[in-house]
């Protein structure tokens, strides 16, 4: 019997991703025992490992899905999503995208609305100079400039 590749098992995030199912859901399942995992040593202790072809057969039993276990094994680069799960990836990613760029453009609006309030704010306190000292004068040579 051939060694078995330990890195070509999935981690419970990317079979999560393979079925379309929370990481919580797909850990309930295995500790349920509806899904058969291994636990090795993983980077924070000890973690569930799934093999691809069980993953596949899970998947089909379950949930109805065609998966298969050669592209499960290839990694979380869009291994295992449905075309509508793709889709829907590549518009968060353009979203995303979209989103950073405004954002960058906002800051950029930002500096020009705080330049425009300084001259807004500057005209005021003119204004109110001057109407200071328009109203220091004495009433008759205020009504005299009026006429």
């Amino acid at each position: 019997m051939p060694a078995r590749d330990k890195a070509a098992d999935l981690t419970l995030r990317e079979t999560a991703a393979a079925l379309g199912l929370s990481v919580g859901t797909v850990r309930q399942h295995v500790k349920a025992g509806r899904l058969a995992a291994s636990q090795a040593v993983g980077k924070y202790g000890p973690e569930y490992r799934l093999r691809p072809a069980v993953v596949a057969a899970f998947g089909a039993d379950r949930y109805g899905l065609e998966l298969d276990a050669a592209d499960l094994s290839k990694g979380p680069a869009g291994a295992g999503m449905g075309e509508d799960t793709r889709e829907l990836y590549e518009r968060l990613l353009r979203a995303t995208e979209e989103a950073t760029r405004y954002k960058a453009l906002n800051a950029g609006d930002a500096d020009h609305y705080a330049e425009e309030i300084a001259r807004e704010r500057a005209a005021r306190i003119a204004a109110e100079e001057k109407l200071a000292a328009e109203l220091a004068r004495p009433w008759w040579r205020r009504r005299k400039a009026a006429e």
